[in-house]
């Protein structure tokens, strides 16, 4: 069967993109087709304007999961290396690859999408290529969310960087997530009572949310849950000008974590990083956020 083709780079898979995916799935079912994700392992800008290239908002991996559970796992995403000679393609060369590749019989184009070396600029002109190449192109409604608002993976990327990870969560339907293994640190939280897991990203691209101290959940190897208060941040009060790191402490948890995949999804921020005068203070600011993480993640 042929396949309508959306053509994104669909960062985050939020609200936005998923009201545009599931009107691709209703379009191509009215032609006869399945619908297909197209997106690149990583931002086109990185080969365009590398300086001007965004931090990411989900690993590819994630985001070709994502994308298969709304387009399916069978042929319904294809993910593109974009590189100079993907760069050099016009419209309708792009489209051509798509049809001899990829069986697409037809492109669907967001409201104000363009792609192709030519960037055509009116949706007619697209609709002659894709005819040209006995192709469909279908011109899609603007990505909205909730309340008719406009969504963009821009605005998820401003909450974020201003530690507002309850406002990102309403843009991506779900809680902001960093994947990552656990590293051995400094153990400076086991000495003051309150161990912690240092995490390091596994997609060094990704967004890290502003510093600051958050109630996030944890997701273990084996699928178990845990209320944790997680740490992003130089913590100022054991040390000067050290590196950003992300550590969580998990609540009514015992156990070695070293080595261990987990995910942190975010929920709420409880406050901002500070310097404390005593680590006696420390520990009663610490008592407080868990105090707090177990009220808001009941």
């Amino acid at each position: 069967m042929k396949k309508l083709a959306a053509i994104g780079m669909f960062d985050g898979v939020h609200l936005g993109h998923r009201a545009m995916l599931t009107d691709l799935r209703r379009r191509a079912a009215e032609l006869g087709m399945e619908p297909m994700a197209v997106t690149f392992t990583a931002h086109p800008l990185r080969v365009v304007r590398p300086e001007s290239a965004p931090a990411m908002l989900m690993p590819a991996e994630m985001r070709r999961r994502e994308l298969e559970d709304i387009c399916g796992h069978s042929g319904g995403v294809v993910m593109l290396e974009f590189n100079p000679e993907l760069r050099k393609l016009t419209a309708r060369e792009f489209m051509k690859m798509l049809r001899d590749r990829y069986g697409a019989g037809g492109v669907y184009l967001g409201f104000n999408h363009r792609f192709g070396s030519d960037r055509l600029t009116d949706f007619e002109d697209y609709r002659r290529e894709a005819e040209s190449l006995g192709m469909v192109a279908i011109l899609g409604d603007e990505e909205r969310g909730p309340e008719g608002c406009r969504i963009s993976s821009s605005d998820v990327r401003a909450a974020l960087l201003q530690g507002d990870v309850g406002h990102a969560a309403q843009l991506l339907g779900r809680p902001y997530r960093i994947e990552g293994t656990v590293e051995s640190g400094k153990q400076i939280g086991r000495t003051i009572g309150f161990p912690t897991a240092n995490v390091s990203a596994t997609d060094r691209s990704i967004l890290i949310p502003a510093n600051g101290v958050y109630a996030a959940m944890v997701t273990l190897a084996d699928g178990s849950r845990h209320r944790a208060v997680v740490n992003i941040g130089r913590r100022p009060t054991v040390g000067n000008a050290l590196p950003v790191t992300i550590e969580a402490h998990l609540l009514d948890f015992a156990g070695n974590l070293y080595g261990a995949d987990i995910s942190l999804d975010f929920h709420d921020r409880l406050r901002d990083e500070q310097r404390f005068a005593t680590l006696d203070d420390l520990r009663a600011q610490i008592n407080l956020d868990i105090a707090s993480a177990r009220n808001l993640l009941r």
